[in-house]
């Protein structure tokens, strides 16, 4: 029969347009809706004076999207032409105009510090359904303890036979000291070395792990028949970083034929150090794996 279905439930045939009506939606209406007041889906749902469930059976049928904000670096007009140049200079001159290609950087070392937490105030875990579940404390919250570190990457090296002989891995360092204990306790007997986190990094103690760890470091990897190579470290604009020109990391630098010189990416330009891309994220993961073992081991 025209305009009729067939209802397997009854066994009869129902007209073709029955059932509730569908809700008219405009999404031009979302448009109007102050972005402050579109966070949840239940605020937008009000906010269209509609149900919650009727706003996700839109959202599961496209109608609209969910969209994850991440806040950027403020950027001037003197910060993005800055950019511009410091990814032109990148360019090998010797192939510029005709095939413009990128420089292989195996002389640009990546410095960067980072913070990492002892634990975090929320952590997700997978349990067995008669697990008990875990029990974490601390004095507070707001004063999770925490460290420092300072991280060198650089690109790895290759030979002619396209082996790697260095994976580009510099080290990283924790911002910490030792001193003797004071009193016996639980963990430790009085005398014995601590090991304790600097509670302030300020730019002298930038300046000591520079010249006490890193160029050391770049030393000791750096493969020896690049050794009067230009080597450039590339730092952020931190106020704890020492200065281009100081004149105590340059006499180290410049020492025993090295010539290693210090250089600052564009301002509010995370995106041009790989450490604050990824290579700190990974690290951070890693650090939570190895500190899971060793707090197994010390059990």
């Amino acid at each position: 029969m025209q305009g009729s279905r067939w209802n397997t439930r009854t066994g009869k045939q129902t007209d073709k347009n029955c059932g509730r009506m569908r809700i008219e939606f405009d999404p031009e209406a979302i448009k109007q809706v102050d972005l402050r007041k579109r966070t949840t889906p239940k605020d937008l749902a009000n906010e269209l004076h509609m149900a919650k469930m009727t706003l996700w059976r839109l959202l599961k049928e496209g109608m609209l999207r969910h969209h994850t904000n991440a806040i950027k670096s403020t950027l001037m007009d003197e910060n993005k032409v800055g950019r511009v140049r410091f990814c032109l200079s990148m360019f090998d001159e010797h192939t510029v105009p005709q095939d413009p290609k990128f420089k292989e950087m195996c002389n640009v070392i990546h410095i960067d510090e980072k913070w990492f937490y002892h634990s975090s105030s929320s952590q997700n875990y997978y349990l067995e359904n008669d697990e008990e579940d875990p029990y974490r404390s601390t004095q507070s919250k707001n004063f999770i303890e925490k460290v420092m570190f300072l991280a060198a990457v650089t690109w790895p090296h290759f030979d002619a036979n396209n082996t790697m002989i260095f994976d580009g891995k510099h080290g990283i360092w924790p911002f910490t000291y030792q001193e003797a204990a004071k009193r016996k306790s639980k963990n430790e007997d009085a005398g014995a070395m601590v090991t304790k986190v600097l509670p302030t990094v300020t730019q002298n103690v930038v300046r000591e792990y520079m010249i006490n760890f890193l160029i050391p470091a770049i030393r000791a990897r750096w493969h020896a028949a690049e050794r009067g190579m230009l080597i450039y470290v590339q730092q952020d604009n931190a106020k704890t970083h020492i200065p281009l020109d100081d004149p105590e990391f340059v006499d180290v630098a410049q020492a025993e034929g090295w010539d290693i010189r210090l250089t600052c990416q564009p301002p509010n330009s995370p995106d041009l150090n790989i450490l604050d891309l990824v290579f700190l994220q990974r690290s951070r993961h890693f650090f939570r794996s190895c500190l899971r073992v060793i707090l197994r081991t010390l059990c």
